[in-house]
């Protein structure tokens, strides 16, 4: 037994030694006004290599032409920035720029430590916030450095049924070496991510169906750029050395960097349906903007003003198809609702 641990900690050591990069805190992009573009795909040929290395992963086969973009903005002007209050870097990503789909990815980083807080999605049809309870690598990040998450939130929740989400996943930097993609040659970390969800639905407090599913989510990442790839299994799919992705993003270029960016507070809307027969309109940071409801032949049935933050109730004496349309400074949304 000794003399197999001895054998371990020199592998380690080792290992650690011929590591091409750390990653420290002066090293990860944070300034306010960065924006950067990502290439993605969906069924995806992968080649994502084995642990350890050197190694190197080529993934210039991976350019597609559908790109996301995104950029940092001043944390206090994210929409949920009231309930991660210690962010210190927020993530804003549009597979379009201004449309109404919006994800906000909140972090802590300081010094010691890189620090996932939470999600927040943004479509016309629901909002979705999403904290973590735990998603912390210690700074300079190194190979074999790990960390564990778990997370558990009541995601859907009306009357006697409960919709219950349990999420957990073992991360741990378990490769190192050399990526190549179109921008250019990069040394890198690579971070494993394996995920376990579990999602179970209640009726009257008794679980009528419970699904399990598991993932596996390969990054790599340099030294003062964004995550270079992510790479997400499919689902179920256990192999570490699968061959076939759910899907990839990956850098694609820098798009621009405002060196004294204007803080500018992120407006948003989106559609659910109320109690009864009529839906509900939330809005977040309008500026005098302009509803609308809209009938099938382009009718307008309703107008109104809105401003701040709020709620609006949308309703009609007349059953059938609406057209939802909000036009302001910072807001260009669109939805469909079902009158009856």
């Amino acid at each position: 037994m000794k003399s197999k641990m001895s054998f371990v900690l020199f592998f380690a050591v080792c290992f650690s030694l011929t590591a091409q990069i750390t990653i420290d805190y002066s090293e990860i992009p944070m300034n306010a006004g960065l924006s950067w573009a990502t290439c993605g795909d969906d069924s995806a040929t992968v080649t994502v290599g084995t642990l350890g290395g050197p190694q190197t992963w080529n993934f210039t086969y991976l350019a597609t032409m559908d790109l996301a973009h995104h950029r940092l903005i001043t944390p206090s002007s994210a929409p949920s920035f009231s309930l991660f209050p210690t962010a210190t870097k927020v993530e804003f990503i549009q597979d379009e720029l201004y449309s109404s789909d919006s994800e906000f990815i909140y972090f802590e980083i300081i010094p010691s430590s890189f620090r996932t807080l939470g999600f927040e999605y943004i479509d016309p049809t629901e909002h979705i916030v999403m904290s973590i309870d735990q998603m912390q690598f210690d700074l300079p990040l190194d190979y074999l450095d790990s960390t564990n998450f778990y997370n558990f939130d009541t995601m859907f929740d009306s009357g006697p049924m409960v919709t219950t989400m349990e999420t957990r996943i073992r991360a741990i930097v378990d490769a190192y070496g050399t990526v190549i993609i179109p921008m250019g040659s990069y040394p890198c970390l690579r971070i494993r991510q394996m995920e376990t969800t579990i999602s179970t639905m209640y009726f009257n407090s008794v679980p009528v169906y419970v699904d399990t599913s598991y993932s596996i989510i390969y990054t790599w990442l340099s030294e003062n750029l964004p995550e270079l790839v992510n790479i997400t299994s499919c689902e179920n799919d256990t192999n570490l050395y699968f061959t076939v992705a759910d899907y990839t993003d990956m850098f694609a270029q820098f798009t621009g960097v405002e060196e004294e960016p204007v803080e500018e507070t992120i407006s948003a809307c989106f559609l659910s349906r109320g109690q009864g027969n009529n839906y509900v309109l939330a809005f977040e940071n309008a500026e005098n903007a302009l509803f609308e409801l809209v009938d099938l032949s382009g009718r307008k049935i309703k107008e109104q003003r809105i401003s701040g933050s709020g709620s609006l109730r949308i309703d009609t004496e007349s059953s059938g198809v609406f057209f939802v349309r909000v036009r302001g400074k910072n807001i260009d949304f669109s939805g469909k609702i079902n009158l009856f």
